[in-house]
């Protein structure tokens, strides 16, 4: 959808060389399986100036979805994921929930100094502590019903997923129990 877009607004975007060229685009982290996001991040090079001409990229998108800002660089910058410290997540319950229970909760977690989650990776068991990618955890009101507000690390190696977090803060709830929306990624 977004490359179709930069190039019906005819945005100089560029390609990799080879046989089978693709534009040089890439995307920030991916979102957890189920999530939704807000305010997304995305890398585009282009072969000329931009410009204002950017905005007309958001007539050819889906509705609700639209590019709000363009910054330009002039050099090579890293790579977006790298340079994404952080992502602010909403969670709103889709079943019944007590504000109290919430709260217990967070305060349970935020007393404790290693919460370790178990993980399979590469076919092997490992362990992770994820109480120092937990940089931020608080119950919110969302549209008059109890929700939480965390800010998880998006550090390579240091990602904390938005399932461990409510695994361990709500043990035995089913994943369907969560509506998970990243609002944004820090810089």
């Amino acid at each position: 959808s977004i490359h179709r877009a930069f190039v019906a607004a005819r945005i100089p975007i560029a390609y990799s060389q080879g046989f089978n060229p693709h534009p040089r685009m890439a995307f920030g982290p991916p979102l957890p399986l189920g999530a939704c996001g807000m305010r997304e991040y995305f890398d585009v090079a282009a072969t000329g100036n931009i410009g204002e001409e950017w905005t007309d990229v958001n007539r050819w998108l889906p509705r609700d979805l639209e590019v709000i800002e363009c910054i330009s660089c002039n050099h090579k910058p890293s790579s977006i994921t790298s340079s994404l410290k952080a992502g602010e997540y909403l969670v709103r319950f889709t079943d019944e929930i007590g504000e109290k229970d919430i709260e217990r909760a967070v305060d349970e977690f935020k007393k404790q100094s290693r919460i370790v989650v178990t993980l399979e990776k590469k076919g092997r068991t490992v362990e992770k502590d994820i109480a120092p990618m937990v940089t931020g955890l608080e119950k919110v009101m969302l549209s008059g019903c109890p929700g939480l507000r965390a800010r998880l690390s998006l550090a390579p190696d240091r990602t904390c997923r938005p399932a461990d977090l409510l695994a361990k803060l709500f043990p035995g709830r089913s994943p369907s129990s969560f509506a998970v929306t990243r609002m944004e990624c820090l810089l």
